[in-house]
């Protein structure tokens, strides 16, 4: 996580578990200010499992590089379906989407022009 930047995940416990809707607020450390991220976060069952849509910020996420994963949880906690990569450069206004399909196999998608297969790179990069 960069120094200039304080996530906070804010939501409910019940006997040590995560329940309920949970959400992430970033805090800008050099200027003092909380800011609540999109609507990201999700729900986590009775169970503490995530459970239904999800958008999770990825590691590294700050306020020049607000990169978040957006897709679904199964009632067993697994991603299931399609994820989306969101790539936000605060400065710039700028939005990207790479997108992700979780099955027996990953494939990634960089702008609809790129792909991994069993390792490998497939298409190019526009």
């Amino acid at each position: 996580m960069n120094s200039q930047v304080q996530i906070f995940e804010i939501g409910e416990y019940n006997n040590d578990c995560r329940i309920g809707r949970w959400n992430y607020i970033y805090k800008d450390v050099k200027m003092n200010l909380f800011f609540k991220l999109f609507s990201g976060g999700g729900y986590y069952n009775k169970n503490g499992e995530k459970q239904g849509k999800w958008i999770q910020l990825d590691e590294g996420f700050y306020y020049g590089k607000q990169v978040t994963n957006q897709g679904e949880y199964n009632m067993n906690g697994m991603k299931v379906g399609r994820w989306d990569i969101i790539y936000y450069n605060g400065d710039d206004k700028e939005y990207k989407q790479m997108e992700m399909h979780i099955n027996k196999q990953w494939k990634w998608i960089v702008q609809s022009n790129r792909k991994w297969e069993k390792d490998w790179k497939v298409g190019r990069i526009v």
